[in-house]
């Protein structure tokens, strides 16, 4: 199994029951990303259980659950500079939640490298 460079099991696993089942893919492209950037990044979220994607209001067919995803709280040039380097590395699935004004800890950007299904569509890379 791969071990990431940059992040711990413990921050790539579910805060509720401690398992981690991120994909070596997604681990791979978290090294390329901190590697592009110059610095390691935090993540808020990694892998979820079941559980725990429900409590935090997760989708029904989070990335997460499978071990494709993470959450990088971050703002400003940061939020700009992951972006380029998730572009760069080829982070299929991209969301930017960067419209809170009051509340800068509800800034971040989810990266997935999930498999394109019915339910998770992903642009095509050539």
């Amino acid at each position: 199994m791969y071990k990431s460079k940059y992040f711990t099991n413990k921050a790539l696993s579910c805060p509720c029951c401690g398992d981690m089942k991120m994909q070596e893919s997604t681990l791979i492209k978290l090294d390329l990303l901190c590697e592009k950037l110059g610095v390691p990044v935090l993540l808020s979220s990694a892998y979820r259980c079941l559980r725990h994607n429900t409590n935090v209001g997760g989708a029904k067919h989070s990335a997460h659950m499978e071990g494709y995803a993470v959450d990088i709280p971050c703002h400003g040039v940061k939020a700009y500079n992951i972006l380029e380097a998730a572009f760069a590395v080829r982070f299929t699935g991209i969301e930017v939640q960067q419209m809170s004004m009051l509340a800068i800890h509800k800034r971040w950007i989810h990266l997935d490298d999930a498999p394109a299904t019915l339910v998770r569509q992903r642009p095509y890379l050539f």
